[in-house]
């Protein structure tokens, strides 16, 4: 089982220097970064790395509509476009929006 600990501060300067958390004895170390239900938030709560990782998909599935390009008309391959990119945008909308505009 893989053990995650992420710790969100209001002073940075305070914990700046933990690398672990001691939990029943053992060291789990701190991490950089999280991906809770499919959103990646950093440890200044930013979504720079989700942001990169919804690019990347998005790049890669529109690159796969090309394989039935041809088969489809401009109507239906816009229409399916426009679901591949629109169904990732909106999947962390309320995150995002709840962020603002500093991490995206």
């Amino acid at each position: 089982m893989l053990t995650n600990v992420f710790l969100v501060a209001v002073s940075a300067h305070s914990y700046s220097n933990l690398a672990t958390v001691s939990v029943a004895g053992s060291q789990i170390p701190l991490a950089d970064h999280i991906k809770i239900l499919g959103v990646t938030l950093d440890k200044n709560l930013s979504m720079n790395n989700h942001v990169s990782a919804v690019c990347k998909s998005v790049h890669y599935h529109i690159r796969l509509l090309r394989h039935i390009r041809s088969s489809l008309s401009e109507d239906m391959a816009k229409m399916v476009a426009c679901a591949v990119v629109g169904s990732r945008l909106d999947y962390a909308n309320s995150v995002a929006h709840r962020i603002g505009g500093g991490g995206i």
